[in-house]
């Protein structure tokens, strides 16, 4: 009895770790992005890729987190075009 106790409070305390750190991720990465201009569909510019070129780390590091929580997109960035 006492051993499941510690066990899942040691569980929680992981947990509650894991979405703190999770938390702080995700808030950097929305600061971040918020940096970025925000385009109208006429400003968009001619040179698209530099655009994504831009955005392209922040796409692998929300691939990564994904993949850590269990959630995998089978969506390719150029299938949104």
């Amino acid at each position: 009895m006492i051993t499941s106790v510690l066990s899942s409070k040691t569980e929680g305390q992981s947990v509650h770790s894991f979405v703190h750190a999770l938390s702080t991720c995700i808030e950097n990465l929305r600061l971040e992005l918020s940096k970025f201009p925000d385009f109208t569909p006429a400003q968009i510019p001619l040179n698209t890729s530099a655009l994504f070129l831009g955005h392209d780390e922040f796409e692998d590091v929300l691939k990564a987190v994904a993949s850590m929580c269990g959630r995998v997109s089978l969506v390719t960035t150029f299938s949104y075009m």
